[in-house]
């Protein structure tokens, strides 16, 4: 199986989170870049990531998780970005790819994929949850074309999905699917916080209550030594970035 209403409020999550997935205070391993490596020797994770168009997650080479370096890079390497980037890497995303069978349009679609997100999040969090608006968008939280202008940005309305339906991943059950949709605004981090859940733990549980057509991107953090590293999560079920 291959498997963030001011600026003010704006700049400090983007700021927050770009130091959990870019700080550290141990040298990086250099890890090779993915362009010198054949494909089929890529992680499932990575296969993934690329499908989402998102760049700079670089796979471990398994010699040296043979070598009893923990699953993942140790020191959570994102590719060529630095820290205070905006790029769409440094963040946890989240892509649907909508089975053509389930839906007779984008819009359709992309309804869905808030649906099911909505149906998840009742099962997971049974308490309180964050009153934001989640939606859906044409490109990924944090890339620069995710957005028309500033005002889009403040009033948490991201260009929408409108493609066709294409060809599906080969991830996929399916023989066409629309997508990838991405997910904005998500809540886990809110969500778990209301429902005294750590953040991992509540992607992983929504990862799990979702189709298995939608797919989380987990950026790891770097504030400490072997803290969490980058992963992927379809349906629970977490995979790293260590080549095959």
């Amino acid at each position: 199986m291959l498997t963030p209403r001011t600026p003010l409020l704006c700049g400090l999550l983007a700021a927050s989170i770009a130091l959990l997935a870019g700080c550290t205070s141990t040298p990086g391993i250099a890890l090779p870049d993915p362009k010198n490596i054949p494909k089929e020797k890529w992680s499932d994770a990575l296969l993934i990531l690329d499908a989402m168009h998102i760049d700079g997650q670089r796979d471990m080479p398994r010699a040296l998780t043979n070598a009893g370096i923990p699953t993942g890079d140790p020191n959570n390497y994102v590719g060529d970005y630095e820290v205070g980037s905006h790029a769409p890497v440094l963040f946890a995303q989240t892509a649907a790819w909508v089975p053509a069978n389930l839906a007779k349009s984008p819009q359709e679609a992309a309804a869905l994929v808030l649906q099911v997100m909505a149906q998840a999040r009742d099962e997971v969090y049974p308490g309180p949850r964050s009153s934001l608006t989640i939606t859906t968008g044409q490109y990924a939280p944090m890339d620069s074309r995710a957005f028309t202008d500033p005002g889009a940005i403040l009033m948490h309305r991201p260009i929408p999905f409108t493609s066709a339906a294409t060809s599906a991943p080969a991830f996929i059950k399916a023989r066409q699917a629309y997508g990838p949709i991405y997910v904005h605004y998500p809540q886990y981090g809110l969500d778990g916080s209301k429902n005294d859940v750590p953040y991992l733990v509540s992607v992983a549980r929504m990862s799990k209550a979702l189709p298995d057509w939608v797919y989380i991107y987990y950026p790891g953090e770097k504030l400490r030594h072997y803290s969490p590293p980058a992963r992927v999560f379809n349906k629970g079920e977490a995979m790293y970035f260590v080549e095959k």
